[in-house]
C-alpha cells in the first residue's frame, strides 16, 4: 500500500503533465500532419530497438536474494544491447527511406514527411542507451522497495519531457518538439537516479556468464518482438491505408485514450512484480492478493474510463471547437476498449514473478497475430471509425482472458474469478455512464453545463450503487491510503 501511495501520486502529477502537454500542443502548435510523422517514427524506432529490450531489470527483480551478484552482469549486457539498438535505428534510416517512399507511391501519397521522419529517428535512438542504464537502476529500486525514489524518478521524467516539449513546440520546432526531449531528460534522468539509488558497477563486463541472463532473456526478447508488433501494429497498419493526418488523429486519440488506464493500471508494474515476487512460495497468498488487486483495479478505474468516454464530447468541444472533430468518435471509442485492459498490468507482473517467461511469450504471440488481423479488418472497411471501434472491442475481449491466464495449473475456477472481479465494475460503469448521458439530455445546454451534468449524474449514481452492491469494497482501498499518506509525507 505505502508503494501504491508513491506511484499513484506519480502517476497523477506525470499523467496531469503529459495531458496538459498533449492539449497545448494539439490546440496551439500542431497539426495532424506533425503527430502522423511522430507515429511512423515510433514505430520504427520500437522495431528496431526490439534486440535492446531483453527484460534483464524483471529478471534481476526476480532474483532478488542474488541479486548484488548478477547486476554487474546485467548492467553491461543491457548497455550492450541499447547500443545495438541505437546503431541499428541509424542503420535502418536508409532503409525506411525507401520503404516510406515505395508505399506513398503506391497510395499516390506525397513523400515530402520523408527527410522530416528521418530526423526524428536519428534523434529519438540516442535515447535507448540510456534507457538501459535505467532498467538496472530501477530493477536496483524495485528490489529495495524504494517506492518514493522511484516515484520522484518517474515524476521527473515526464514532466520534464512535457515542459521541454511544450517549449520546443513554442519555438517552431514542429514534430521534434515531441522527440528531442525524450534523450536529453533521459540522460539527466539517468544521472539523477544514479545518484539516488547509489549503486556500484565494476569495469569488468563479465562477458562469460552473460549466457546466464540470455538463457531466460530469449524468451523476453521474443515477447518484445512480438510486443512490439501489438503496440505498434495499429499504426503501422493505418500509415499503410490512410493518409499521414488521419494516422496522427489516430495517435492522438489512442495516446490520450489510454492515459486513465495508465494512471491507474499501467503504472503498478514497479510495485506488484518485486510483491508477487516475495510471495512466489505461497501461492494461496498470492492468488488472493492477485484476485483482490484486479478487482479493486477494476471497480475503481472502469467506470472512470466510461466517464472519460462520457465527457469527451462537451469537453472537446469547449477546449478544442472544432479542430478535434475527426479526434472525437475515436478517443470515445478507444476509452470504452480501455476500461477492460485495466488488470493486464497485474496478470503480467504475476506470470513474470512465477517465472513463467514462456507462457507470456506465447500469449503475448497470440494477442499481437489477432491484433493485427483486427486492425487489417477494420482497415479493409475503409474508415479509421472502424479501426477505432476493432480495436475497443479486441482490448475488452482480450483483457479479461489475459486476466484469467495466470491461473492456470491453480485449481482456480476461471468462471468466478471472472464473475467476482468484472461483473460488478461492468454495471457500475455502464450504469452511472448511461444516467450521467440520461441527466444532460434533459434540456438544452452549452458545453460547459452539458459536462457538469453528465460528471454529476455520473457521480451520484455511481455513489448510490457502490453504497448499495460493495460498501466494503468501496471503503477498502481509501482509508488505507489516507492512513499511509500522512506517515508518507
Amino acid at each position: 500500500m505505502r508503494g501504491m501511495v508513491w506511484t499513484v501520486g506519480q502517476t497523477v502529477s506525470s499523467k496531469a503533465a503529459t495531458v496538459l502537454q498533449q492539449i497545448i500542443i494539439a490546440k496551439y502548435f500542431l497539426s495532424d500532419d506533425d503527430f502522423g510523422m511522430v507515429a511512423m517514427a515510433q514505430v520504427v524506432v520500437s522495431l528496431a530497438s526490439i534486440g535492446a529490450s531483453l527484460g534483464v531489470g524483471e529478471i534481476l527483480v526476480r532474483r532478488h536474494q542474488r541479486f548484488d551478484i548478477w547486476v554487474q552482469i546485467g548492467f553491461w549486457l543491457n548497455v550492450c544491447a541499447g547500443l545495438t539498438g541505437m546503431l541499428l535505428v541509424f542503420g535502418l534510416v536508409p532503409v525506411w527511406n525507401g520503404a516510406f517512399a515505395t508505399v506513398a507511391h503506391l497510395f499516390g501519397r506525397h513523400d515530402a514527411t520523408i527527410p522530416q521522419v528521418q530526423g526524428l529517428l536519428l534523434i529519438w535512438a540516442l535515447y535507448l542507451p540510456s534507457d538501459a542504464i535505467l532498467q538496472v537502476i530501477y530493477a536496483r529500486l524495485r528490489v529495495d522497495m524504494r517506492f518514493k525514489a522511484l516515484a520522484v524518478i518517474g515524476t521527473f521524467y515526464i514532466v520534464a519531457q512535457a515542459v521541454l516539449a511544450v517549449s520546443f513546440a513554442a519555438c517552431g520546432w514542429g514534430p521534434y518538439a515531441l522527440v528531442a526531449p525524450v534523450p536529453v531528460v533521459s540522460i539527466a534522468t539517468v544521472l539523477i537516479a544514479w545518484r539516488l539509488c547509489g549503486m556500484r558497477i565494476g569495469l569488468r563486463p563479465k562477458f562469460r556468464r552473460w549466457g546466464f541472463i540470455l538463457k531466460d532473456s530469449r524468451y523476453f526478447l521474443m515477447n518484445n518482438v512480438l510486443n512490439t508488433f501489438l503496440q505498434q501494429g495499429d499504426y503501422m497498419v493505418t500509415g499503410v491505408f490512410f493518409a499521414p493526418a488521419i494516422l496522427g488523429a489516430y495517435y492522438w486519440s489512442y495516446r490520450m485514450s489510454t492515459q486513465t488506464a495508465q494512471l491507474i493500471g499501467a503504472n503498478l508494474t514497479g510495485v506488484l512484480l518485486p510483491s508477487f515476487a516475495k510471495m512466489k512460495d505461497e501461492l494461496p497468498r498470492m492468488i488472493a492478493a492477485y484476485k483482490r488487486t484486479c478487482a479493486a483495479l477494476l471497480l475503481i478505474g472502469m467506470p472512470i474510463c466510461f466517464l472519460q468516454s462520457l465527457l469527451a464530447q462537451p469537453v472537446f468541444h469547449l477546449i478544442f471547437g472544432d479542430r478535434l472533430a475527426r479526434e472525437l468518435p475515436l478517443f470515445e471509442l478507444l476509452s470504452l476498449g480501455m476500461a477492460f485492459t485495466l488488470p493486464m498490468t497485474a496478470s503480467t507482473s504475476l506470470l513474470l514473478a512465477q517465472g513463467r517467461y514462456r507462457l507470456n511469450m506465447f500469449w503475448t504471440g497470440t494477442m499481437a497475430v489477432t491484433f493485427v488481423a483486427t486492425v487489417l479488418a477494420a482497415a479493409f472497411c475503409g474508415s479509421v471509425i472502424y479501426v477505432a471501434g476493432f480495436v475497443g472491442g479486441y482490448f475488452a475481449i482480450w483483457g479479461p482472458l489475459t486476466v484469467l491466464l495466470p491461473l492456470k495449473g491453480m485449481g482456480v475456477s476461471k468462471l468466478r474469478f471472472f464473475g467476482d472481479v468484472y461483473v460488478l465494475p461492468v454495471l457500475l460503469a455502464v450504469v452511472s455512464a448511461a444516467c450521467g448521458l440520461g441527466l444532460s439530455r434533459v434540456g438544452s445546454h452549452g458545453d460547459l453545463m452539458q459536462a457538469v451534468l453528465r460528471l454529476g449524474g455520473w457521480g451520484l449514481s455511481l455513489a448510490v450503487m457502490m453504497a448499495l452492491f460493495r460498501p466494503k469494497a468501496a471503503m477498502e482501498v481509501l482509508p488505507r491510503l489516507m492512513k499511509r499518506a500522512p506517515r508518507i509525507a
